[in-house]
């Protein structure tokens, strides 16, 4: 719980479970090899005016040829994290470096990625060839044998912006200091208002509290961040003419690159363009429809011209925000196993923002899984589901949904706080204290009804079944146990059929429980890999982050629903007054 004092707000310092330092020293080590990535963001943080903190040091590797996912529930910063990195939004802490360049402060024309949306972003008056051929007619002579020096020209560009943001923050030093004294003036400010709160206060004025905390909580990080900078702008200061001239020499060799450039006949510029666009439209099976209009396509292939246009460009990087939320299911199923191959014939990086885990598990190399602006879980989609890191991972990977029973370890047994006591086996008790507070968790289809297989799984439990699902093949049921009343849902095949109100023995495979760790939610059972366990160690130490992110995002979303509602009154007084008129 944070509190105040001293000037400062002190929250209760979490560390790592010692399992889990021992193995990130452990694991550092083959970390140190330098690697080449297509994208790497180090540390990236996004914060709003009002205090809201979509991502919080957010950490990501991709390598060449990669499909990485951003799974989570609408609000956790997938869809900021892409823009980020698009250069649509601007981060206010971290790095971000496309292909060993940092383009933290490029133009998004100059980072040579793509991106498409979910609502296609058309131009309805076009025919489907010149769609996809909108950003090649933009510069024709961005063809054939011109596409290296370009990519050169680029590189310097990205170069060149990455030394104008340190020449003009050198230059204007005492601008960020006095902006510095200014963040701190309010600082101060806010803090006494806080700190005339009184606990009965609190009760009653909660917003208006919370409020002042969330913008406590943004100036310091803000502060924290101005600071950092200041001290590195007065260790560049003496450098400031080596920077300039650097500049002017990148400048010079950008205009020598341009001088190599192929002024190309317009015959030749358009046979070019007609190449790529023909090439990508029968990679995308849109070869006979190249003369259509937009309105005369289903919504899947006016999502494969999007992607199209996108593949014309060879960029290095693909960005996808939720492209198949539009569609539906059946169609869905045939754009994923054709982003898939898509991506493998082209072979370069794609990011890909998705609340569907099934798109998440059956496209992707690997899972970034997010909650309330943190990365929670790094790994292949088979370790995700099998290894989660945490109860949030857990609960939200895989359907139906895990099991969860609270209770306590003791004598290797868990003993839920309703008295069903489970055996544990003795491989996943390593981490575990005796009487340690734990949540046991065991998936649907990780119960048997056979009753040859006891011996192996040792432990049965009597369940009434309460309800049940058929589910084509399976059945999900929902069975409370006879003696103590906790609730299971398991998956048994469609032909054992048993009935509302049958008692029937369920058995638990035991070598797929999961544990977890009640008050921390991290997981005791599973397998961790670095970027995991670097994530876990950023995201423990933020609870009070955490509750202010989601007071401001409830508070915009009644405010979103107050203007929409107003809008609707408006419209229907409107429409009232021009039909009494009439």
């Amino acid at each position: 719980m944070a509190q105040l004092n001293n000037n400062k707000i002190n929250t209760t310092k979490k560390s790592l479970p010692v399992y889990l330092q021992k193995l990130k020293q452990k694991l550092a080590t083959s970390q140190a090899t330098q690697e080449k990535y297509v994208l790497e963001l180090k540390n990236i943080n996004k914060i709003y005016e009002n205090g809201f903190q979509a991502i919080f040091k957010t950490n990501i590797k991709l390598k060449k040829g990669d499909f990485l996912s951003l799974l989570g529930p609408s609000g956790c910063g997938k869809s900021t994290t892409l823009r980020v990195i698009a250069g649509l939004e601007k981060a206010n802490q971290g790095e971000i470096y496309i292909n060993n360049v940092n383009v933290t402060h490029s133009e998004s024309s100059s980072r040579n990625l793509t991106m498409v949306f979910q609502n296609y972003a058309l131009f309805p008056h076009l025919s489907v060839k010149k769609n996809i051929a909108f950003g090649l007619n933009a510069n024709k002579n961005k063809s054939g044998d011109n596409i290296e020096i370009f990519q050169k020209i680029n590189f310097k560009k990205n170069q060149i912006a990455e030394i104008n943001w340190k020449i003009k923050n050198v230059r204007f030093l005492h601008l960020n200091k006095y902006s510095l004294n200014k963040l701190q003036q309010k600082r101060k400010i806010a803090f006494n208002k806080l700190q005339n709160f009184t606990e009965n206060n609190k009760a009653k004025q909660i917003r208006k509290y919370n409020k002042l905390f969330a913008k406590v909580t943004f100036l310091d990080e803000t502060i924290e961040y101005k600071k950092e900078n200041i001290t590195f702008f007065e260790k560049l200061r003496p450098e400031l003419e080596k920077l300039i001239q650097k500049k002017i020499q990148h400048q010079k060799e950008i205009k020598e690159l341009k001088q190599q450039i192929k002024k190309l006949s317009n015959n030749e510029k358009n046979r070019l363009i007609n190449e790529k666009v023909e090439l990508a439209a029968k990679t995308l099976g849109l070869d006979f429809y190249l003369n259509r209009k937009p309105s005369q396509l289903s919504g899947g292939q006016r999502q494969r011209v999007a992607l199209g246009r996108s593949i014309v460009n060879n960029p290095i990087l693909f960005l996808m925000d939720e492209p198949l939320s539009n569609l539906d299911a059946q169609l869905r199923s045939t754009m994923r196993q054709e982003i898939r191959k898509l991506h493998e014939k082209i072979n370069s990086g794609t990011i890909y923002v998705t609340h569907d885990q099934v798109e998440a598990m059956t496209m992707s190399d690997k899972l970034a899984v997010m909650e309330d602006g943190f990365i929670l879980q790094i790994g292949t989609p088979k370790d995700v589901y099998k290894n989660p890191s945490c109860l949030f991972v857990a609960s939200f990977v895989g359907t139906p949904a895990m099991n969860f029973v609270e209770g306590v370890y003791k004598n290797q047994q868990f003993i839920s706080k309703k008295g069903l006591v489970i055996d544990i086996p003795i491989d996943k008790t390593p981490h575990l204290k005796e009487s340690q507070k734990i949540t046991l968790g065991i998936r649907p289809s990780d119960f048997s009804t056979e009753e040859f297989v006891y011996d192996t799984y040792k432990t049965k439990i009597k369940v009434k079944i309460v309800s049940k699902e058929l589910l084509g093949n399976e059945i999900q049921y929902k069975g409370k146990t006879v003696v103590n009343n906790e609730e299971f849902t398991f998956i048994t095949s469609s032909y054992n059929d048993f009935k509302i109100s049958d008692k029937v023995e369920i058995f638990i495979i035991s070598s797929r429980i999961h544990l977890f760790d009640t008050e921390s939610t991290i997981a005791l059972t599973s397998k961790f890999n670095y970027e995991t366990i670097e994530a876990i160690e950023n995201w423990l130490n933020s609870s009070s982050k955490i509750k202010i992110r989601r007071l401001i995002l409830e508070e915009t979303k009644k405010v979103k629903e107050k203007k929409s509602f107003i809008k609707n009154v408006i419209i229907k007084t409107i429409d009232k007054f021009k039909n009494n008129k009439g």
